[in-house]
């Protein structure tokens, strides 16, 4: 007799026979003597080795070894292995991909000449900078810091200082050129330094030459001593290079001089012509109230020294009322008479008649009458 062991699934040939399963196998055979002689083959089934398993993970672009060869994917890879008892045991190996961490990114500005900590350096220029860093999972995650270097400012200012005038600057008042500078934070949160160039301008001397009317000619003129390459105006509004203005009719005045973006202005006076033959004393008949071009008051001219005090001035509408009076005051002061207003309000244009008393300078007195139209 004997005895055998196989595997599950194996098998052994016993009298011819394949045998796959346990079991005890006899058979008669002759002998020399010529009797029969048994042979008995006992077939033991040897246990099954268990299979084996085992799990990995690896993360996105990683391996590990399976059965001698790296493995980058995902998959179930099964080998078998001779066991102990000689029978074949599986060993299966399941691969698992982990997720793969998003990557993280920031976006940093920082001014010219400042710095900011990337990854434990102090970087001072633009720039894109990455590193890896282990994730919970335990695969890498990369973090991204993009560095951006905001724009240089530059705040100037030139500022025009005209003479005998000041600038509003940071908050004081400054009467003389130069250069006045603060730090300041811009729109970026950025220092900065604002500069305020303050330039002086030095417009030309204005010099007025005026010409009084005389017996021939009723309207006085001015002319402009030098130009410079400035612009006049006799309103303030409408400038020219044109220096000489004529046609001025009695009234006071004001040249304007406009200098780049400097304005200077001198007052003058055009005086009505004084004939001599009426003792020096000249009573015009035309009331233009508001009128640019003189008469616009009502009043009473003489030569220089010619008369020592106007008494009174009364004037009266065509149904014989008071609509105005001054009493005590000199010739050639506009501003002392009538302004053409009655009680706040434009007098209607007519015919109005006056009376007023003189006093020359000889002492003598004299009461003097007549009429003014106002026109407008």
């Amino acid at each position: 007799q004997e005895s055998r062991q196989i595997c599950p699934g194996d098998s052994t040939l016993v009298f011819g026979n394949f045998v796959k399963a346990a079991g005890v196998f006899s058979q008669n055979f002759a002998s020399v003597n010529g009797c029969d002689s048994t042979h008995t083959v006992t077939v033991a089934l040897l246990t099954q080795p268990a299979p084996s398993q085992e799990s990995r993970q690896i993360c996105a672009g990683d391996s590990t070894l399976v059965f001698g060869n790296f493995v980058k994917t995902a998959g179930v890879f099964s080998q078998n292995f001779s066991a102990v008892n000689g029978c074949d045991s599986t060993h299966t190996v399941t691969v698992a991909l982990l997720a793969q961490p998003a990557p993280s990114q920031e976006s940093r500005q920082i001014c010219p000449g400042d710095s900011t900590l990337v990854f434990g350096n102090f970087v001072k220029t633009a720039g894109v900078f990455s590193q890896n860093f282990a994730a919970a999972s335990g695969c890498d995650s990369t973090h991204t810091v993009t560095v951006e270097t905001v724009a240089q400012y530059t705040s100037y200012y030139e500022l025009a200082l005209c003479p005998g005038d000041s600038v509003l600057v940071l908050g004081n008042w400054i009467r003389q050129p130069g250069v006045v500078q603060e730090l300041i934070v811009n729109p970026t949160g950025c220092d900065t330094v604002a500069t305020y160039d303050i330039q002086g301008i030095a417009p030309p001397v204005l010099q007025l030459q005026v010409t009084q009317p005389d017996a021939a000619l009723s309207t006085g003129s001015v002319q402009v001593l030098g130009s410079g390459g400035a612009e006049y105006s006799l309103d303030g509004v409408q400038f020219s290079s044109q220096t000489n203005f004529e046609g001025l009719l009695p009234g006071n005045y004001v040249l304007y001089q406009l200098f780049e973006e400097c304005i200077q202005v001198v007052p003058f006076e055009i005086l009505p012509f004084v004939p001599e033959a009426q003792q020096g004393v000249y009573i015009p008949n035309i009331l233009a109230p508001g009128s640019a071009n003189g008469n616009d008051r009502f009043t009473v001219f003489a030569a220089p020294g010619h008369v020592l005090d106007l008494h009174w001035l009364r004037i009266y509408d065509r149904w014989g009322s008071l609509v105005f009076e001054r009493r005590h005051f000199l010739p050639n002061a506009p501003d002392e008479g009538w302004d053409g207003l009655i009680d706040g309000r434009a007098a209607a244009p007519g015919v109005y008649f006056w009376q007023l008393m003189l006093e020359y300078a000889d002492g003598t007195t004299e009461v003097k009458k007549g009429d003014v139209t106002v026109v407008r």
